[in-house]
Parts: C-alpha cells; sequence; structure tokens
C-alpha cells in the first residue's frame, strides 16, 4: 500500500479540539489502502503554555514522528514570562509578591507575548516546519508517498510545503478552518499585513497537488481569492463522527431516573454561545407548568452557564424538574449520558464563526445517535444540517416561540429518532474515503510527474 505522512499539530495524548479530524481520518485511511504514518510536534517546543494531556484516546498504533526543534519565538516568550510565573509560585505557596511588582512582570508576560505573536507570519509552526523537514530529509528509513497537512494553525502548510519539497513528495491541504479570506486584518501596527499573510496561503495553495475544505464556503471563497491550480483537485470534506469515540459504557437513562424526558447539553456556555434563550424558554414552561404534570421535560447540563444565564436564574429559579447542573463526568459517562437521552441540545452563537462551523459537541451528538435539538440563528450551518438530514428539530433564536414550542413537543411527543442512514454518510469511514481520493490524485500526480 501506498504511505501517506500525516503532519498535523495535533495528535493524542494531546488534548484539543483539532485532535479529531486528523484522528477519525487516521483510524480508517488503511481500508482504502493507504498507511498512515504521524508528524507532529513536541508540545513543550512549539507551546508557550503547558498543554493539556489525555491518555484515553482510542489511538491506533501508527508510527509517529516528534522531531526535535528549538522554536525561537516560544523559547523567547517563555522567558519572558518566567518572573511572573515565579511569583505566581510563591502566590500559591502563601508568599505573594508587592502587588505592583506582580502586576509589573504579568504585564511583561502578556506584553512580550503579543509583540512576538504579531510579528510571526503567520505562527511558530514555520519554524517547527524547516527545521522538521531537515530533520525528516535526513531520515534514510522514511519511505512517504504523499504529505498530507492539516491546519490551522495555518503556519502548519507552510511546515507541510517545506516537508513535502524537501521528500520531493506531493503535498495535500485539510482546511479545518478557513484563514485569511475569513478572518479580519491583524490590526496592532507591528502586526504582519495581511497582504503578507495573503501571499503565504497562496503560495501553499499553488504548491498543493489536491486540497480538502471543511465547508463549501471555505471552499467558494478560495476559489474566488486564488483560483484553483490547474491539474489539482479540490473537495469539501466536512468533518466526522465515530462512535469509539464515545467509550463503551451502556445508555445511561436519566428519564428513568428522574422520571421525565431528559434533554442533554455536554459542554459549557460562554459569550458567544449563551444559554439565555434556552432558560427563558423553561422559565416559560414552568410559568404553564409549575408541577411539571402536564409538560414534564428537564434539562441536565454537564458544564457551566453563562454569566447571563446565571443572573437570570437569580432573578427566575427553575426547580430541579426543569433544570439539573452536573460536575465533570468522563468522556465515556458522558457518552453513555448522551445515548440514553431523549434528545441532545445544542446552542450555535450569534457570531459568523459560529454559525458557519459544525463544532465538535455536533459530531458526538451524531455519534450518540439521539434527535438533536438545535437552537441558533436563522442562518445556521447547523440548522442545514439538522433540518436537511432529519437529525432533529431546529428553533431559531430571535423567535422565542419556536423553543417553547420544540420543548412542549419533546415533553408530549419526543422527537422523532434519526435513521441510521442519514446518520451513517457522516461516519469517519467516509470522510476517510474522500480524504483518500485526494491522496489517490496527489498519488498519480507524482507518479506522472516522475514518469515524464
Amino acid at each position: 500500500m501506498p504511505k501517506a505522512l500525516l503532519v498535523t499539530p495535533y495528535w493524542p495524548p494531546v488534548n484539543k479540539v483539532g485532535v479529531w479530524r486528523v484522528l477519525r481520518a487516521a483510524r480508517y485511511l488503511p481500508e482504502y489502502q493507504w498507511t498512515p504514518t504521524i508528524c507532529t510536534p513536541l508540545p513543550e517546543q512549539v507551546y508557550k503554555q503547558k498543554t493539556s494531556i489525555d491518555d484515553s484516546f482510542n489511538t491506533p498504533p501508527y508510527e509517529v514522528i516528534r522531531p526535535s526543534t528549538f522554536i525561537p519565538s516560544m523559547s523567547l516568550a517563555r522567558l519572558f514570562g518566567v518572573p511572573y510565573q515565579h511569583f505566581e509560585e510563591k502566590k500559591k505557596g502563601g508568599k505573594p509578591a508587592p502587588v505592583s511588582l506582580h502586576k509589573l512582570t504579568e504585564l511583561l508576560d502578556r506584553g512580550s507575548f503579543k509583540v512576538i505573536a504579531n510579528l510571526l507570519a503567520p505562527d511558530q509552526f514555520v519554524e517547527w516546519g524547516v527545521q522538521a523537514a531537515r530533520e525528516l530529509k535526513r531520515r534514510q528509513d522514511l519511505d512517504v508517498d504523499v504529505v498530507w497537512v492539516t491546519g490551522g494553525p495555518f503556519g502548519f502548510f507552510v511546515a507541510g510545503a517545506l516537508i513535502a519539497e524537501a521528500l520531493n513528495k506531493p503535498l495535500v491541504l485539510d482546511y479545518r478552518d478557513p484563514w485569511t479570506t475569513h478572518r479580519a486584518p491583524r490590526s496592532w501596527w507591528l502586526s504582519t499585513p495581511q497582504s503578507v499573510l495573503r501571499r503565504i496561503e497562496g503560495w501553499a495553495l499553488r504548491r498543493a497537488s489536491a486540497v480538502g475544505y471543511i465547508h463549501r464556503a471555505s471552499y467558494i471563497a478560495n476559489r474566488a481569492a486564488f483560483g484553483q491550480p490547474e491539474g489539482s483537485r479540490w473537495s469539501v470534506i466536512m468533518n466526522s463522527f465515530d462512535p469509539i469515540d464515545l467509550g463503551d459504557l451502556p445508555p445511561r437513562r436519566l428519564s428513568e431516573e428522574h422520571g421525565a424526558p431528559a434533554l442533554v447539553y455536554a459542554g459549557n456556555f460562554y459569550q458567544e454561545r449563551s444559554a439565555k434563550p434556552v432558560i427563558e424558554a423553561l422559565i416559560e414552561l414552568q410559568d404553564l407548568d409549575p408541577d411539571s404534570t402536564r409538560y414534564p421535560l428537564t434539562l441536565h447540563l454537564f458544564g457551566q452557564l453563562d454569566p447571563p444565564a446565571c443572573s437570570l436564574l437569580k432573578a427566575h429559579p427553575l426547580t430541579s424538574a426543569r433544570l439539573r447542573l452536573y460536575p465533570r463526568y468522563s468522556a465515556a459517562e458522558i457518552g453513555a449520558i448522551m445515548r440514553g437521552a431523549e434528545a441532545l441540545l445544542l446552542v450555535i452563537g450569534e457570531g459568523g464563526g459560529h454559525q458557519l462551523a459544525l463544532g465538535g459537541k455536533f459530531w458526538d451528538y451524531l455519534a450518540a445517535g439521539q434527535p438533536i435539538l438545535g437552537v441558533g440563528p436563522v442562518a445556521s450551518a447547523a440548522k442545514h444540517m439538522i433540518l436537511e438530514n432529519r437529525l432533529g428539530l431546529w428553533a431559531n433564536t430571535n423567535a422565542q416561540g419556536e423553543l417553547l414550542s420544540a420543548l412542549k413537543q419533546l415533553s408530549q411527543q419526543g422527537i422523532t429518532q434519526p435513521k441510521s442512514t442519514d446518520i451513517s454518510q457522516f461516519h469517519a469511514r467516509q470522510m476517510s474515503g474522500k480524504i483518500a481520493a485526494l491522496l489517490d490524485h496527489a498519488y498519480a500526480q507524482g507518479a506522472n510527474e516522475g514518469q515524464s
């Protein structure tokens, strides 16, 4: 089988949201006759802060290459942060420094990082890529046929292009987010200009034999901004789900434990994605049915509420028959709870980025296989996905009556269970097949160029 070098900023046990796309894609590539090898940074070398580590990932046993590199920008940023971290440790030990001195070191820490981050073009992963390309080129035992690289962070596209050039192999780019076409220019006077970042993105695209985009809007924007090079293949490849990531515990039915249909939300709310519309609807439901006999329904929230929702609850408390808050649960426990819910609550924020993207929660909900109750703006990608594929119900946040009606329906009639055929098209196996098609194209193109 041909071999693909998957160049990714995140790979287990690093626990960042970007790990899921490459992990799920890699699991099933062998079914499409591709053998993956992973190339990823040592996190302590490329990040300023210590990264979260999780050993519970279901990770396939592929070879993982972690080049040893020295990243000047992050090393300098950590150096400027040493005084602040020193005083933070003393504070934890009961020996706080003078407030003015502590604040000064904090300013030095944050200010230096702001300067360094804004000067990078586009980020520290370019430095990593330069050194990784040199190291991989020296390896006599490295046998790969195509280099596939995922981003953002978008310096990884530069890194992937440098590695592909060093190995003399075709390049495939994978967009997990749109880059310069959807991001506002950096506004600080020391920042790298948007025109420079746009040229870097165009440079990487011209070197790619194939490109995958997480959604069509990014694909269309890049076609308009850069034009698609002749002979390259561009495809829209959405994210995916994989049930094995929810663990293997049997479903836990909170409705049986508490005597009311269970609406489950797994995650935290925050300013851009507030629980306030949902709390308002639950307050209306409670006013209509104080004893929870006509419309029995409980929202089980595994995460944190945002400040506006908390303020609303203080003024209008909900009973435990309407809202239950839980401490942190393990991923496997949450998976069991989601599989046993009557419906899974998905809230989309008002910002354009939230409306455009389908976040990790959406895919975890698909893995659970239960109906989704979506709440968000009218023009949301999640709304389109839920309604077009019959995955549940949708309520627009600008029409409060829609959400109340949806809660009543869930309470009295339930939401129609999604069909397995409507869900299975988004399984990670299907995503891997689409990525394999891009690898096939790049491999064939590289072979033809080698023959000529």
